[in-house]
């Protein structure tokens, strides 16, 4: 999970190069021509992508909203549009693919929706643990079977972050080899040092950039390595099992 502060987060001049879609998607017909594709300024764009809450700050207090929803907004579309800000989930909306000859994305299927409102203190932060916790259901296994081969105690956790503000973001197979990836994100704005353990021995460790190149060997413990991630830093690390 990212955190996007509007007006804050916006890249500026992202947007310089590539190619602009015109004409009609006949076959033969010149239907791109060079300059940007997207011409919108990013903190101009209505709704806005999210993952798990949205939060409204003001002076003396915020009020945070949860769900599983992929967009959100806060600005009021009606025409006599509120001054204040109105925290809305998108429910469902029909899509066309950019491309001229694109697919139309559509919502078919059954939907279920939860949500968590509530209000704290005039901080984003303070609204995040509750609002993750109530987009992430805790479900009870009645009677689970232990497994004759099980190796794991029940509260080995797969994978762990000592900080709340460093967030994985993924845990998957290496491109090239048997490695494990694991990739994470800064949410706070700070610096910080935090330990990321997993439930496996390790038997070496390597700093990459984002796909996976540039390796560089790692000090760590037998399954605990000790990171240190900079403020709204992506860090990715490669781990071998042992």
């Amino acid at each position: 999970m990212g955190v996007e502060e509007v007006g804050k987060s916006e890249v500026k001049g992202a947007v310089t190069s590539g190619p602009v879609y015109r004409g009609t998607p006949e076959d033969g017909s010149n239907i791109y021509q060079l300059g940007p594709a997207y011409l919108d300024v990013c903190a101009d764009i209505h709704p806005r992508e999210v993952q798990n809450f949205i939060s409204a700050v003001g002076e003396e207090f915020a009020v945070t909203m949860s769900s599983a929803v992929a967009v959100c907004d806060y600005i009021d579309p009606s025409l006599s549009a509120a001054p204040y800000p109105m925290l809305q989930p998108i429910l469902l909306a029909s899509r066309k693919s950019c491309h001229s000859k694109g697919n139309w994305y559509l919502q078919a299927g059954d939907h279920h929706y939860r949500f968590s409102i509530f209000s704290h203190t005039p901080d984003w932060r303070d609204g995040r643990k509750p609002a993750v916790a109530a987009n992430h259901d805790l479900y009870a296994v009645v009677a689970a079977e232990p497994l004759s081969d099980a190796q794991l105690p029940p509260i080995k956790s797969f994978a762990s972050v000592s900080a709340d503000n460093i967030m994985i973001t993924a845990i998957k197979k290496g491109e090239d080899d048997d490695s494990v990836i694991v990739r994470v994100v800064e949410i706070d704005g700070k610096d910080t040092n935090a330990e990321i353990q997993l439930n496996f021995p390790v038997q070496a460790v390597k700093h990459t950039n984002l796909i996976e190149e540039d390796e560089r060997p790692m000090q760590f413990e037998v399954d605990k390595l000790s990171v240190s991630v900079g403020h709204h830093a992506i860090e990715t690390f490669k781990f071998l099992p042992g």
